[in-house]
This record gives C-alpha cells, structure tokens and sequence, in this order.
C-alpha cells in the first residue's frame, strides 16, 4: 500500500514513477454500483489489484507515513469511511459527488482561458534556457 496522496507534474515528468496524478478525490465507485468515500482527516494509504485479485484495500497510518500527527491527537488513526449503493455507477456517483464535494459557484474569469501563462518556474525556477522554455510548450 502507498500513501494516497496527489503528485505533481513537475515531481514526475515522465509520469513512470507517478502515484496517483495531481488531482485526488476520496472517492470509488465500482461497476455494480457500490461507492466508498472515506473522510478527508484519514491518514490513507490504498492499493488497487495489488495482488491481481482486483482488491481495492484501504487503511489509515501515522508511522512510516508521509502523514503528520497532531500535537494532541496520541489515539491510534481511524478509519472513517462511507459505503453507498445505488442501482449504477452513474447513479451512485452522482449522489456522491453532490453529497460530498462543492460544485463552482461560478464560472472562472475568461483571461484565464484567452491568455493562460505559462511558466517554467515551477520545474526549473532560475536555471532556464531556451530548450527548457520550449519544452514547456
């Protein structure tokens, strides 16, 4: 099992040693139906067809973990998780994700599409060339 946590791209920029991708949601939902959504304050680590048996297995860590502990939280990590079953996966999901996740209140500023910026500071911050600039885009 392995820490779910989000990766950047700039971490893995061939993406052959990604773990999950930049963007993570707590959130499963199976082909029959069957949805788990565990609780944001749960120190997860998660494996999917570890063993080629098609498991999704779960379990929350503080020790050997990327995961910070509380100055007053000592107690062992819970768990917290929710398992909902609908008649499909469309229809689970969608319970789901507007039980669980805020939805855009509006739409983003339009510049941020006409003109997005592209930068290469993240990657190479003050060491760039024109290689480096062309490879970004």
């Amino acid at each position: 099992m392995q820490p779910y946590l989000s990766t950047g791209f700039f971490e893995f920029p061939n993406m052959e040693n990604a773990l999950y991708g930049g963007f993570l949601e707590r959130l499963w939902v199976g082909s029959s139906g069957v949805g788990i959504i565990v609780d944001e304050s749960v120190p997860l680590h998660s494996s999917l067809n570890a063993d080629g048996d098609g498991r999704l297995c779960l379990k929350a860590q503080y020790k050997n973990s990327p995961y910070a502990v509380g100055r007053n939280d000592m107690s062992l990590p819970k768990l917290k998780y929710t398992i909902c079953v609908g008649n499909d996966v469309k229809s689970t999901y969608t319970f789901l994700m507007d039980k669980y996740f805020k939805k855009p209140v509006d739409i983003p500023d339009e510049r941020m599409f006409r003109s997005p910026v592209w930068s290469t500071w993240a990657r190479y911050k003050t060491e760039v060339n024109q290689t480096d600039r062309k490879s970004v885009v």
